[in-house]
């Protein structure tokens, strides 16, 4: 029996024993500390991964500041992604039909020093060097339901910390926070969960919270709720798992979002826009070609690079 298996079995016994005729107000008895080692286990050593899925806009309101925002906000993604550690490759949609038609299409590769993009309706190349050229091709939506995605502090600046990690440890050893485990379990999606608090302790002493996390215990500390809130109190991004799927892996597998929702909720600088997330296939820990990031424009294609500043058509002689 491998190490993972076991640890989970030996976990579901101490949490039936522990929640034995008591229900939903049985005791959370696991620690932060216990917590994050076990989530970590699981999704914080996502190293490698294939993901398919789909993410759509159901409803969108728009801010007084912006009132075009329905108009211009982002409706349908369509995402295939391979990535390993830093690098990917990605074919995504913003068109209803998803890939149907290449209207709307992309692929995009990043192979840890330069960054590729083909637009092929319009038989349209780019290359950049480094990760420079940031959009949604360039990001992974399941990630962030796994808590596993960067943590971002401003536009585009990234710690290497996941979002799940950084809130832990910032509560754990910033004197400005404190995190605690509620002292009851709580019922989201149908399993019983362990409820992180992170808290900023204000000048006068009193605390608001900015962040709680719903943990599924008898499944690997699977994230099925996040949320998050402004200094008045009011939730700005919250995150709900709606059905579970597994995944086999060699060390045992992982779960993780068949259908989710997330809303961001900031009425006075974006609006509130609510989405549906479907995820069809998720393949975690596989083995990646290396020529997997490569990604060579075919003969026609206009090329801009942005490193060299050049423009050419690939497969014309002297242009």
């Amino acid at each position: 029996m491998n190490t993972k298996r076991k640890c989970s079995l030996i976990a579901a016994a101490a949490f039936t024993l522990a929640t034995s005729g008591a229900g939903q107000t049985a005791k959370s008895f696991l620690s932060v500390q216990d917590i994050l080692s076990e989530w970590q286990s699981n999704y914080g050593s996502l190293k490698s991964m294939k993901v398919s899925y789909c993410e759509k806009v159901v409803s969108a309101e728009p801010s007084p500041a912006d009132p075009n925002f329905v108009r211009t906000s982002l409706m349908w993604n369509y995402l295939e992604k391979i990535e390993q550690e830093g690098r990917f490759r990605s074919r995504y949609s913003t068109a209803e039909e998803g890939f149907a038609k290449s209207d709307g299409i992309r692929e995009m590769v990043f192979d840890g020093a330069y960054q590729k993009i083909y637009i092929p309706a319009e038989k349209e190349g780019r290359i950049y060097a480094g990760l420079s050229n940031r959009n949604i091709g360039t990001g992974n939506v399941l990630k962030r339901y796994l808590l596993s995605e960067p943590y971002i502090e401003r536009p585009f600046v990234e710690s290497e910390e996941s979002i799940f990690s950084k809130a832990v440890k910032r509560g754990l050893t910033d004197p400005n926070f404190t995190i605690y485990v509620r002292p009851t379990l709580e019922e989201v999606a149908g399993e019983m969960c362990h409820v992180l608090e992170l808290d900023f302790i204000r000048s006068d002493k009193e605390k608001c919270k900015t962040e709680i996390i719903w943990v599924a215990h008898e499944k690997g500390m699977f994230p099925l709720r996040h949320q998050q809130f402004d200094p008045k109190g009011a939730i700005t991004h919250e995150m709900t798992v709606e059905q579970t799927d597994f995944a086999e892996t060699k060390e045992g597998g992982l779960w993780f979002p068949k259908k989710a929702s997330r809303t961001i909720n900031l009425p006075e600088y974006f609006g509130v826009v609510k989405y549906e997330f479907n995820v069809f296939e998720f393949v975690p820990g596989i083995e990646v070609d290396p020529n997997t990031f490569q990604l060579d424009f075919p003969n026609g294609t206009r090329v801009f690079d942005a490193e060299l500043g050049l423009n050419y058509i690939v497969g014309v002689k002297g242009y």
